[in-house]
């Protein structure tokens, strides 16, 4: 997976996009529930997470998974720095008090970066029967979470 800005180039009626990668321009297909989450118009520059696509590959080289905007993806960046020099992993209130931001704020970056698949997250329950975990535990790995430090 690579991440890259790159710019919507035009949406289709039903709900697909395509776009462009700024540093080459080579073609990305953006899919409807992709394209709807990030409210792409042609136009847009944002930054996309991408996999190689294996349908037209001739085509269209590349498949975005997840968008995200501008501001999102300082913010993004500023978070997954925080997890990824931690030696094993970190709490959202730790990530929040590293970054300046508040707990809320923290808590919905992290789950950006999570199902981007950027990091690991592990759900702490205090006891059993919870609907909801305690806390959270974030990491660059998810053996990170069983593996001591040496």
């Amino acid at each position: 997976m690579k991440t890259v800005k790159i710019f919507c180039v035009f949406t289709v009626e039903s709900g697909s996009a395509f776009g462009a990668c700024a540093d080459d321009g080579t073609q990305v297909y953006i899919p409807p529930t992709v394209a709807r989450s990030a409210d792409l118009k042609a136009g847009d520059a944002v930054i996309a997470d991408l996999i190689p696509n294996v349908h037209h590959p001739e085509r269209t080289p590349w498949f975005a998974v997840h968008i995200v905007r501008s501001a999102d993806a300082d913010l993004d960046s500023k978070v997954h720095k925080v997890v990824i020099d931690v030696p094993v992993y970190i709490t959202t209130a730790e990530v929040a008090d590293a970054v300046g931001i508040t707990s809320r704020a923290a808590n919905a970056t992290l789950n950006r970066l999570f199902k981007a698949g950027r990091i690991s997250k592990a759900d702490v329950f205090d006891v059993h029967g919870q609907s909801r975990p305690s806390f959270c535990l974030w990491s660059a790995s998810a053996r990170n979470f069983i593996e001591a430090e040496e």
